[in-house]
């Protein structure tokens, strides 16, 4: 054996290569076990990001504690800079959410693109010419926008960050164009500003001829400014014999017979929802 395993010189060799030995399989049960415990965590990560669950770093600490308790790895406390690793080798990364759906949208979703689907072929069975064909949707704005994040000294409690007027961070207005299939757009955009009193005030004096501007006390639509989007920018004399429009499903749009009882004398609407849930899929100005 000293022949073979000349630095093996005594016991005490023998000794230290046993010791050596025990703490390397430790070392591979406890490499091994981590590999099992960050399978099991990133099945469970992915499995609540496909379901459209809010997820923060404190969340997979969280999961990943409850899974030790199973498999008892020592001396794992699932750390920040653990979890950081965890995300960088998954190719997890924290963004900013994009879109907002209700979670029967969500677990409704093959049978809302089937209806997107089903929506498409039926307007293309209509086969009208493309500008005869019109588009619009409400889209509303803040009158000045600020980030959410800036740059700060680490361990600053208060961000404090200067606006011009700090009302208009959070007072909105709505704008909704329409636009043609064919790629042209409405003669007027149909603008909504928001006015605590619901009017303008008294001096105001600004007009152009490609807007169509009202106010209220909120910059939301209502049913009594759709009619009068409708009059201004849409059923007026330079709109085609025959108009295909394609709303949403908002609960005006829905409302047909007042909608028809505007269209002028000698002109044809052909009105169409699109299915709720599918404006995003589907509709060119959402």
């Amino acid at each position: 054996m000293h022949n073979r395993f000349g630095f093996v010189a005594s016991e005490e060799d023998l000794k230290k290569l046993r010791q050596f030995e025990r703490g390397e399989q430790r070392c591979v049960d406890r490499q091994n076990q981590l590999r099992v415990l960050c399978d099991r965590l990133r099945q469970q990560v992915f499995d609540k990001m496909t379901r459209g669950i809010v997820l923060h770093d404190c969340d997979i600490q969280a999961m990943a504690i409850v899974i030790n308790r199973e498999l008892q790895i020592p001396r794992f406390s699932a750390s920040l800079r653990w979890v950081q690793n965890f995300k960088s080798g998954s190719r997890i990364v924290s963004r900013h959410i994009t879109r907002i759906v209700s979670r029967r949208n969500r677990e409704d979703r093959v049978a809302i693109e089937e209806n997107a689907r089903q929506f498409v072929a039926d307007i293309r069975l209509l086969q009208v010419s493309p500008e005869k064909m019109a588009n619009a949707d409400q889209s509303g704005f803040v009158k000045e926008m600020i980030s959410g994040r800036s740059l700060a000294p680490t361990g600053v409690k208060d961000v404090e960050r200067v606006v011009q007027i700090v009302a208009s961070t959070t007072h909105s207005y709505t704008v909704m164009p329409t636009i043609y299939a064919n790629g042209t757009l409405g003669k007027k955009l149909f603008v909504v500003l928001q006015e605590p009193s619901g009017s303008f005030p008294q001096r105001l004096n600004y007009a152009a001829s490609n807007l169509s501007i009202h106010c209220h006390s909120s910059h939301i639509m209502t049913k009594d400014l759709m009619k009068t989007w409708l009059r201004e920018c849409v059923f007026t004399n330079e709109m085609p014999d025959q108009l295909l429009l394609i709303v949403d499903s908002w609960t005006s749009f829905r409302d047909h017979q007042t909608i028809r009882s505007l269209v002028p004398e000698g002109k044809v609407v052909i009105m169409r929802n699109i299915p709720a849930g599918a404006t995003s899929l589907i509709q060119p100005l959402d």
